[in-house]
């Protein structure tokens, strides 16, 4: 389990709160990629999970934070190759 979340400009988003039908295509492809190599990691035996959020003052330059249990960051880091 992880939770996977969005700041433009220093505030949080939801994919549905992004302005144009291609950005929030974009961002739904996002989520997805990253879901899809994420499924399996977490939570750990005691429940913590991986929390990943992209941040970026624009869609073109999103960089991606990783915090959770070290385990999980790092074996999200492998799977992203981050």
């Amino acid at each position: 389990m992880f939770n996977i979340s969005f700041e433009i400009n220093g505030r949080r988003v939801a994919p549905g709160g992004i302005a144009s039908a291609l950005e929030q295509a974009l961002v739904g492809k996002i989520q997805d990629n990253i879901a899809s190599r994420l499924r399996d990691v977490g939570p750990t035996p005691s429940g913590q999970f991986l929390k990943v959020t992209l941040k970026g003052t624009r869609l073109d330059n999103l960089s991606v934070e990783l915090n959770g249990p070290e385990e999980l960051v790092a074996e999200a880091r492998k799977r992203l190759q981050y």
